[in-house]
C-alpha cells in the first residue's frame, strides 16, 4: 500500500511537523517549572506533575492509534491525534490554574502519542523497506531537533517573556500539520464493513494496564515511599494487568494491538527492548544533565539547555548518515552494535562530571553519547520491522514508538528516585548537623531547580558538602544509563541481520552487469524498487 509523487511527500511533511511540536513540548516545560510554580501559585510537586502528565498520556494511549488506524484509516487517525494535541496546547496556553494545565498536558500527551505512533505507521506505508531507514533518519533528525531546541526555548521564554509561549509557538506548526495531513495523506482506507462495531475490536484493557504501572512509577519516592501500599498495590495490579492483557490478546480480539506472533522472533523482541532502553537513556540525559548544569555548575535554565547541544548537534547528522548507510548496504546489526558501544561509553564517561569539571571537558564527555544515540535512532526501529511480515509492519512500527515512550516515562521516574534516595543517603552521612537535619527536605527537591535556593541559603562549608552529595547521587543515574546501554549492546549480538530488500548498490551492480537492460526501466523488478515514478512506494532519492 502506498502513494507516490508530491502528495505523499507533503503528507509525510505534515506528520514530520507534528513530530517536531511533540518533541518540543515533551521537554520544553522542564526548565520552566519554577516559573510556572510561581505564576500559578502552585506547589513544586504539582509543577512536577505538569511535566510528567504529558509523558503518561503519551505512553498510555500511543499503542491504540496504530491499531485504530487499521480500522479507521491512516489519515483520519492522524488528524484525530493532531486535533487532540491542538486542543491540549490551547488549554495549556490559556491555563489560569494548575488543574487546567494538567488537563491540557494530558490531552497533549494523548495526541502526541498518536502522532509518534502514526509517524512510524506512515513510514511503513509510504516507503519500501530498503528506503525506510532514510525516512526514519529524517524523523529522527526532526525529533532530535525538537528535543534540543525545547529546553533552550523553555528556559528562554520563561526567563524573558512568558512560559505560555512554549505552547503558543506550537499552534501555527500544528495548523500547518493539520492542513498537510488532511489534504495530502491519502493512503487508501480499510474496508469498515469487515466489522459492524470496529471500536469493540480494539483492546481497551491496555489503558488501565499502563496507568496502573506508570503512575506509581512517577510518584514512587516523590509523593509516596517505594515500599508504601500507595506504590506497591498499583504496581502489582499493573503487572497482573500485563499478564491478563497478553492472554486477552492471544485469545479474544480479531484485531489485536499486539499479534503475539511478532514477539516469537528474537530480533523483534530484542529490538523492542532496545527501543525502551533508548527512550530511557535519551530522557535520562535530557532531564538530568540540565539539572547537573543548573545545580552543580550554577548555569541558568537557558544556558543549561544550550549545554545539551554537544550531544544533539552530533546526533542529528549522525542519524541522517546512519539512515543513508543502512539504505546503501541493507544491513543494520553491526550499526546497532556500534551505536550501543558509543552510547555505553558516553554514559560511562558521565560519572567523571563533578563540581570542578571544565567546559571543554564536559563538552568532550558528551560527544560519544550524542554519536551513539544518533546511530540508534533510525537503526533500532529498522531491526524491529525488518523480520516481520508486511501486514505486521505498521504494528511493529507502533510498538517501537510505544516501548520507547514508556522508556522515556520510566527514565524520568527512575532518575528522580535514584537522585532522591542517593541524596538522602549522602546527606545523612554529612558532617554538618544542618544538612543531616534537612536531608528529607533537600532530597524532596532533588529533581527541581528549586534546590538552588536551598543551596544559596547554606554556608560555604555546607554548600560544598551538599554539592558533593548531589554529584554522587546523580552518578547513580549515569550508572543506570551505562548499564542499560551495555546490556542492550550484548543483547544485540543475538539479533539476526535480515536483509532490507534490494539496495541501491545491488541495483547499480545489476545495471552495470546487464548489457541488454536499457536504462528506461524495462525490468519489472528494478522498476518496482528503483526507477523514479514507477514504484508503488516513494522512490529512492540519492
Amino acid at each position: 500500500m502506498g502513494v507516490k509523487g508530491h502528495a505523499a511527500t507533503l503528507g509525510f511533511a505534515g506528520i514530520l511537523a507534528g513530530s517536531l511540536i511533540v518533541a518540543l513540548d515533551a521537554v520544553a516545560l522542564s526548565p520552566s517549572l519554577p516559573t510556572i510554580e510561581e505564576d500559578l501559585n502552585t506547589t513544586t510537586l504539582e509543577a512536577y506533575w505538569a511535566g510528567v502528565a504529558y509523558t503518561l498520556g503519551s505512553a498510555t494511549f500511543l499503542p491504540l492509534f496504530p491499531a485504530a488506524s487499521n480500522i479507521f484509516g491512516r489519515r483520519g487517525v492522524s488528524l484525530a491525534a493532531l486535533l487532540l494535541f491542538l486542543v491540549g496546547t490551547i488549554v495549556c496556553s490559556t491555563a489560569q490554574n494548575i488543574a487546567a494545565l494538567l488537563a491540557g498536558r494530558v490531552l497533549q500527551g494523548i495526541g502526541g502519542g498518536g502522532i509518534i505512533g502514526m509517524m512510524y505507521v506512515v513510514i511503513t506505508d509510504l516507503f519500501e523497506k530498503i528506503h525506510q531507514p532514510k525516512a526514519l533518519a529524517v524523523n529522527g533528525l526532526i525529533w532530535l531537533l525538537g528535543t534540543s531546541l525545547g529546553p533552550i526555548m523553555g528556559g528562554g521564554f520563561s526567563g524573558n517573556i512568558s512560559w505560555r509561549w512554549i505552547f503558543w509557538i506550537a499552534l501555527p506548526i500544528n495548523a500547518i500539520a493539520l492542513v498537510l495531513v488532511g489534504g495530502f495523506l491519502k493512503i487508501p482506507m480499510p474496508n469498515l464493513a469487515e466489522s459492524a462495531t470496529p471500536v469493540k475490536r480494539l483492546n481497551w484493557t491496555l489503558l488501565s494496564r499502563d496507568d496502573c504501572f506508570l503512575i506509581p512509577m512517577t510518584w514512587g519516592g516523590v509523593m509516596y515511599a517505594w515500599d508504601s501500599y500507595h506504590t506497591l498495590v498499583p504496581l502489582i495490579l499493573g503487572a497482573a494487568g500485563c499478564v491478563a492483557w497478553l492472554v486477552y490478546e492471544f485469545v479474544v480480539p480479531s484485531n489485536p494491538i499486539l499479534p503475539l506472533v511478532i514477539l516469537n522472533d528474537r530480533t523483534v523482541a530484542i529490538s523492542l527492548f532496545s527501543a525502551f532502553a533508548l527512550g530511557l537513556i535519551q530522557f535520562g540525559l535530557i532531564f538530568y544533565l540540565p539539572l547537573y548544569y543548573q545545580i552543580v555548575k550554577g548555569y541558568s535554565s537557558l544556558i543549561s539547555g544550550v549545554a545539551l547541544l554537544p550531544e544533539t548537534l552530533l546526533a542529528g547528522p549522525t542519524t541522517v548518515l546512519t539512515g543513508m548507510i543502512m539504505s546503501r548496504i541493507g544491513k543494520y546489526k553491526a550499526i546497532i552494535i556500534v551505536g550501543w558501544i558509543m552510547t555505553a561509553l558516553g554514559c560511562g564517561l558521565l560519572v567523571l562530571l563533578d563540581e570542578d569539571m571544565s567546559i571543554a571537558a564536559w563538552i568532550f564527555i558528551n560527544v560519544p553519547a550524542g554519536l551513539g544515540i544518533g546511530i540508534l535512532f533510525p537503526s533500532t526501529p529498522m531491526a524491529a520491522q525488518a523480520p516481520v511480515k508486511e501486514e505486521h509492519g505498521a504494528i511493529a512500527s507502533g510498538l517501537v514508538a510505544s516501548t520507547r515512550t514508556i522508556g522515556q516515562a520510566i527514565g524520568i521516574a527512575a532518575g528522580n528516585a535514584i537522585v532522591q534516595n542517593g541524596l538522602r543517603r549522602e546527606l545523612n552521612k554529612a558532617s554538618s548537623a544542618i544538612l543531616r537535619q534537612d536531608a528529607a527536605l533537600i532530597s524532596a527537591n532533588s529533581a527541581s531547580p528549586q534546590l538552588l535556593s536551598l543551596i544559596m541559603r547554606t554556608g560555604p562549608t555546607e554548600r560544598t558538602e551538599l554539592l558533593d552529595a548531589y554529584v554522587k547521587s546523580i552518578h547513580g543515574v549515569w550508572w543506570l544509563l551505562f548499564a542499560m546501554a551495555s546490556f542492550c549492546g550484548i543483547l544485540t549480538l543475538f539479533i539476526r541481520d535480515v536483509g532490507l530488500g534490494k539496495t541501491k548498490a545491488a541495483v547499480e551492480k545489476h545495471i552495470s552487469s546487464t548489457s541488454s537492460l536499457p536504462l528506461s526501466c524495462d525490468d519489472e523488478e528494478l522498476r518496482a524498487s528503483w526507477c523514479e515514478g514507477q514504484s508503488p512506494h516513494l522512490e529512492y532519492q540519492s
